[in-house]
């Protein structure tokens, strides 16, 4: 029953050295960046110039929607509430400004609809009018 045991023993500790250099060799694959069969300073920089490129293509196309959302008025409300929110909030220890940032956007997209309603309910009481 012991030697038995032993033997399982045995064969479990064999199986979790087998996974753990099957994956550290999958991971060390994964990091080698310019496959020279180790992990270095050139595969981080490999890494950080990947990551570069992707944080401006991310950047620029981010920019270009808030450029065409800003041309819109309910985009400017919005900006306009969350500026609002973001100062206002500065001081609420536990909210801080990104916080009262979207809470303010939200607000400036609420009146936008709020107006935009009652602006098209004038219109049409004008129209019923004449």
């Amino acid at each position: 029953m012991v030697e038995r045991s032993q033997n399982l023993a045995n064969k479990a500790k064999a199986l979790v050295k087998k996974a753990k250099n099957s994956a550290s060799s999958k991971v060390r694959a994964a990091a080698d960046l310019n496959a020279d069969g180790k992990v270095d300073a050139e595969d981080a920089g490999i890494a950080a110039a990947w990551t570069k490129q992707k944080a401006i293509a991310l950047g620029k196309g981010a920019s270009s929607v808030a450029k065409s959302a800003l041309r819109t008025e309910l985009g400017k409300d919005a900006a306009t509430g969350a500026g609002v929110g973001a100062v206002a909030a500065i001081p609420v220890p536990v909210v801080g400004p990104v916080a009262g940032a979207a809470v303010g956007a939200g607000v400036g997209v609420y009146k936008h609809l709020k107006k935009k309603r009652s602006s098209s309910k004038q219109s049409k009481a004008l129209r019923v009018a004449e």
